[in-house]
């Protein structure tokens, strides 16, 4: 057992130091940060000229709006009529300015995650047909290392990676992002990284990892990754859609959903990620069994 431990963790930091000598988990983070601190910039220009809602209320079957003028800054109040049928609840319940902030950085998050799973399926693609390549694989087969070992270390070792890397993405995004739009509901920020993006960067990463491992090079590798961009496409439209998007856009459809709390509505939206995950997680397993036996087979050939 001590043994086993002792190769996991070799494996790990002998991967983990590869990966900074490539930097492509740093190439990653940077290059989905700057993607999304663009887009936010962009956006925030174009919020200048747009009319704000700073408030609503309710009033028996009218709803009082209060809205900041974008060109004199000054607010002004909307008395609209029979809105108990398309109106949420939970818009009187909150500081609508920070929420609708929150979720103006949740709608640039959405897009820039699924630049991201573009982005990781042909750089981290190479992880494992590098060894073959740079003929460390000959050298590991040499040593009693078990295969599925040798996996989940190269696995872990991205995991962890990538995990800091995306963390420290969050609190940078979020630091400009509050500057740029204003204070944030923070919890609902924190839970929809924990929750949603670094999730769904570590499944895809997983089958970025684990899918080449039967290139026989370096070039292979990124080639599988090409083909699995798909994949990371389908990954984040279909756990974006299935919590976010679906919650806060869509599921209004009876007088039980509109009269929802806000927080009950974000702590919806966060256990619907479960749900968003199942298909993608046993699916991983089976890949890397699979690839654990190509191993097996081919080291007894």
């Amino acid at each position: 057992m001590n043994t086993t431990l002792s190769q996991f963790g070799g494996m790990i930091r002998y991967e983990m130091l590869m990966q900074f000598r490539r930097r492509a988990i740093i190439v990653l983070c940077v290059f989905f940060l700057v993607g999304a601190l663009g887009l936010t910039t962009l956006i925030d220009s174009q919020r200048s000229v747009v009319n704000r809602i700073a408030s609503v209320r309710f009033d028996g079957d009218t709803t009082i709006i209060t809205t900041i003028d974008a060109r004199t800054q000054e607010e002004y109040e909307q008395h609209v009529d029979n809105t108990q049928n398309f109106i949420p609840r939970w818009y009187a319940e909150v500081d609508f300015l920070v929420v609708q902030s929150t979720f103006e950085a949740f709608n640039v998050l959405a897009p820039s995650l699924m630049i991201l799973l573009i982005a990781i399926m042909p750089m981290l693609s190479e992880t494992i047909p590098l060894d073959r390549q740079f003929k460390v694989r000959e050298l590991l087969d040499t040593m009693p290392l078990p295969r599925v070992t040798y996996l989940l270390g190269k696995l872990v070792s991205v995991w962890i990676g990538l995990m800091i890397g995306i963390v420290v993405v969050g609190v940078l995004y979020g630091i400009y992002v509050a500057s740029r739009y204003g204070a944030l509901d923070m919890w609902t920020y924190v839970r929809y990284w924990l929750f949603l993006m670094l999730p769904c960067s570590l499944i895809g990463a997983g089958y970025a990892v684990i899918v080449p491992t039967f290139a026989q090079s370096r070039r292979g590798g990124v080639l599988v990754g090409l083909f699995l961009i798909p994949l990371g496409v389908y990954i984040a439209i279909t756990v974006i859609a299935g919590t976010y998007i679906n919650n806060v856009f869509f599921n209004r459809n009876n007088v039980g959903e509109l009269n929802l709390g806000y927080q009950d509505l974000v702590a919806r939206m966060f256990s619907d990620t479960f749900t968003a995950f199942v298909p993608f997680i046993p699916l991983l397993l089976i890949v890397g069994i699979v690839m654990w036996a190509f191993l097996r087979f081919r080291a007894a050939r």
